[in-house]
């Protein structure tokens, strides 16, 4: 793959990343849950609602944008150069 693929991709994977995070955010909504459990012989409930799917979806979104981010700035083996670089390459002041 060359360099302008890894670009294509990080960017369409940030951009899916960013519309996963506005979703988690705006759209979805806190789970509901309840719990049924025997108390004294009784049937009890106990609902209430919880943000963590909010949280785990978000934190996918996250990681989309994290990873188009480094495939974006990904350079491939194939197009890094490999050769040795000394002191006396690195030195402007030639003379």
């Amino acid at each position: 793959m060359t360099r302008a693929n890894f670009k294509v991709i990080g960017v369409f994977s940030m951009v899916i990343g960013v519309f996963v995070v506005i979703y988690a955010a705006f759209v979805l909504q806190s789970s509901t849950f309840e719990i049924e459990y025997w108390d004294s012989d009784q049937p009890m409930s106990h609902s209430g609602e919880t943000p963590y799917q909010q949280y785990l979806v978000g934190l996918f979104g996250v990681i989309m944008i994290f990873l188009g981010f480094r495939s974006y700035r990904f350079i491939p083996y194939s197009e890094r150069d490999m050769r040795n670089v000394s002191e006396y390459d690195l030195d402007t002041d030639k003379s």
